[in-house]
């Protein structure tokens, strides 16, 4: 928005960003999974299947939310290349 996206700043918060939230979202959400499935037996099955659920729809949330983090931050995008009609 302010013309920085080139700047050592801008790209040094955009990798902390990054790194953030693979710690915080991607990490803590694998091992919420791992746990679930370890302790299987010492959960009823509707909190089992409901946390099952709750997991995998976390899951796509969260790629969903990676890929946009991406693509804002690392992917030249289309709207960011020239168009016809600006040549």
């Amino acid at each position: 928005m302010a013309n920085k996206l080139k700047t050592t700043l801008y790209r040094l918060n955009s990798l902390l960003n990054l790194g953030t939230y693979v710690i915080f979202r991607i990490s803590t959400l694998a091992w919420m999974t791992r746990w679930l499935v370890l302790n299987r037996e010492n959960i009823p099955l509707l909190i089992y299947t409901i946390g099952s659920v709750g997991m995998a729809i976390m899951t796509v949330m969260n790629i969903v939310l990676f890929y946009r983090l991406l693509r804002s931050d690392f992917l030249k995008s289309t709207r960011d290349l020239p168009s016809e009609k600006d040549k």
